[in-house]
């Protein structure tokens, strides 16, 4: 019975060590996720889209924004830009 005891105390110190530690990583979470990142820094970026041509779609990832744009003449185009310098990479016309 002693022995039973003992487990369950150890179990209990053993849960709220694991409660501490989760509490603890949370917190560190939301801090970091409350500090000023590329996006707080970044500013505006200049976009050289023709005119009249219109957004399409956008997606970003890995640093790098990639613009989906299409022209009054039905032509598309992929406009890439950098998130940390905001300066325009490149761009890809698309061909049917």
């Amino acid at each position: 019975m002693k022995a039973i005891k003992a487990v369950v105390i150890v179990m209990g110190v053993l849960i709220l060590a694991g409660m501490v530690a989760l509490v603890y990583g949370m917190t560190r979470q939301f801090d970091r996720m409350r500090a000023p990142g590329k996006a707080d820094v970044l500013g505006a970026l200049s976009s050289p889209l023709p005119q009249d041509w219109q957004t399409r779609h956008l997606a970003v990832g890995d640093g790098r924004i990639v613009l989906e744009a299409q022209g009054p003449d039905g032509r598309a185009a992929l406009f890439l830009y950098d998130l940390d310098s905001g300066k325009a990479l490149g761009r890809i016309d698309l061909t049917p």
